[in-house]
């Protein structure tokens, strides 16, 4: 497992995304950077979800343990929304903590209409509610942030330029996350933040975390192979990955196994089960289910893989 770079490392790297900016995921120059920087493994943050978490209410069962990756925090949101008894994620991208610890004090803190401010497009982490729950977040995410602050205020620059794939539309946004569907659901998602067991972190690549000792009722994937197969790594080590982290699957467990956007036809469907397949071929079902409520403009669904724990046959 790779060191976890130091809080000035992070920050040292955050700054200089911060400043220079980068095109979006897919380009070439945020793939070189991506492996020119694979020992400081510093990213792009996602500031909200860009699937369709409607989707973890088909996964995730009331007192369930469950893994997700950390990426924007909503995944672990919903899933503690859905129930979920704790909830634990991990993430390569070691600067994802201080990002949720600030997306997790402002819903303890804000108001929803003032939370949905803080984060969007046009104010991305307005100072003034910055100010209003700062001495409230954890002290390495107040220093972490208060460096970047001032990094950006000297520069003029504008935090959009470190949020990946930065989604502008606030309906979408909504439909995308029950936890802000209206002011009940918010202020629920309030109170389980205040009243439950923090969401735990771990910063460490998707190989690392299957080698942990873990104990899951659900564990969410979310698009990590899409992923895998964009920074062109080995599809062995993937499949090295799969293969081991059923095992910290319980008896009674699910995985989603990709999550994959805008599927078109029922053959693209087929398609890409096979293509999963080929990474488990001892597993006996795989199944697909489409996330409710929410499709494209042009009406292409996204759909996610996913096997239970009793259809898997370990190699």
């Amino acid at each position: 497992m790779k060191l976890k770079p130091t809080i000035d490392e992070q920050i040292i790297k955050a700054k200089e995304i911060l400043k220079n900016g980068f095109a979006n995921f897919m380009s070439s120059s945020y793939t070189n950077f991506y492996r020119e920087n694979n020992s400081n493994p510093v990213y792009k943050v996602y500031i909200f979800t860009n699937e369709n978490n409607n989707y973890l209410k088909d996964f995730i069962k009331p007192n369930d343990n469950v893994l997700v990756p950390t990426a924007s925090g909503d995944q672990a949101l919903n899933s503690l929304f859905y129930g979920a008894n704790s909830v634990e994620t991990f993430d390569i991208n070691s600067i994802t903590q201080y990002f949720f610890n600030v997306k997790e004090t402002a819903i303890k803190y804000l108001s929803r209409k003032e939370f949905l401010e803080f984060y969007s497009y046009s104010n991305l982490f307005c100072k003034k509610h910055y100010d209003r729950i700062k001495l409230k977040l954890k002290s390495e995410t107040r220093y972490f942030f208060g460096q970047l602050y001032d990094f950006a205020e000297k520069g003029e620059y504008k935090f959009d330029a470190i949020a990946e794939d930065l989604i502008t539309n606030q309906k979408q946004i909504i439909m995308s996350n029950p936890y802000l569907e209206n002011d009940y659901t918010y202020l629920k998602m309030k109170n389980l933040l205040l009243n439950k067991p923090s969401i735990t972190h771990t910063v460490c690549s998707a190989e690392d975390i299957a080698h942990s000792n873990l104990n899951k009722d659900a564990i969410i994937l979310s698009n990590i192979y899409g992923a895998y197969l964009l920074m062109k790594k080995n599809e062995l080590t993937y499949n090295k990955y799969l293969k081991n982290i059923y095992d910290h699957l319980n008896d009674n467990g699910t995985i989603s196994l990709n999550y994959i956007f805008q599927c078109t036809n029922p053959e693209n469907q087929r398609y890409l089960t096979r293509s999963i397949k080929k990474e488990i071929p001892n597993c006996k079902t795989i199944k697909v289910t489409s996330p409710t409520s929410l499709t494209s403009e042009d009406n292409k669904k996204d759909i996610v893989i996913y096997a239970n724990k009793e259809s898997i046959i370990s190699r």
